[in-house]
């Protein structure tokens, strides 16, 4: 009987081993990050400058202040997209369907390429700096995150994504 990846687990320790290898994305609470030439292919429906407004989105949203820098390695984010018309709606889901094809075409290739790949303790160092800013930037400046915690939400379930270990310079 084959495994099965756990993709939730094996997203929280992507980003490490993509910065270092510079040639993948990583799908973490709605959001994808994806190498630019390959999502830019599948965001060509949607406009010829779909690509650069959801990258510069992603470029300002996971940007930590306090730190001056970004939290992650690059890609694309949106969220809060106007739905104005039953046209507008049907683009919008579309965009996100297509996204998410895009998402399950290259990711498990990408996991089944890397993940028996030997690391050294520098790159284990590395990976837990990139989740210690992925847990920052999550408690300090998420919405989904912050709004759950303000509001009353289930906070196990808010939570439950942060990396189980991490580590800060």
């Amino acid at each position: 009987m084959q495994k099965k990846l756990d993709y939730r687990a094996v997203g929280q320790d992507a980003r490490a081993l993509f910065a270092a290898h510079r040639e993948a994305m990583v799908a973490i609470a709605g959001f994808f990050i994806f190498l630019p030439n390959w999502i830019a292919g599948y965001l060509a429906p949607y406009g010829p400058d779909a690509y650069e407004r959801y990258s510069k989105w992603a470029e300002e949203y996971f940007w930590i202040p306090h730190r001056n820098v970004h939290r992650g390695v690059g890609g694309i984010f949106y969220d809060h997209l106007e739905n104005t018309s039953d046209a507008l709606f049907e683009q919008n889901f579309a965009l996100t369907r297509d996204v998410g094809e895009a998402f399950l075409d290259i990711f498990p290739k990408l996991v089944r390429r890397r993940m028996n790949q030997p690391f050294t303790a520098e790159e284990k160092q590395a990976q837990l700096r990139w989740r210690g800013l992925y847990a920052e930037f999550n408690l300090v400046y998420d919405r989904g995150t912050t709004f759950g915690l303000k509001t009353g939400g289930n906070v196990d379930a808010i939570l439950m994504s942060l990396p189980p270990e991490v580590a800060w310079d």
